[in-house]
């Protein structure tokens, strides 16, 4: 699991740790598919606070 690693970007780390809590939780299909969406809509925009849009040095 990426989410334990100490070299994985926390852009890498949350979504993991949201959707593993949302199945131990005993979150439906439903509840994740939602929560996965809404990462990745956050991701396109740019609106998510922990994502870095740097290129290069």
């Amino acid at each position: 699991m990426e989410a334990v690693r100490s070299d994985v970007t926390p852009l890498a780390r949350r979504p993991q740790v949201e959707l593993l809590a949302l199945v131990f939780s005993g979150g439906g299909e439903e509840e994740l598919r939602k929560k996965l969406e809404e990462t990745i809509w956050h991701m396109r925009r740019g609106i998510i606070p922990y994502c870095s849009r740097k290129t290069g040095s």
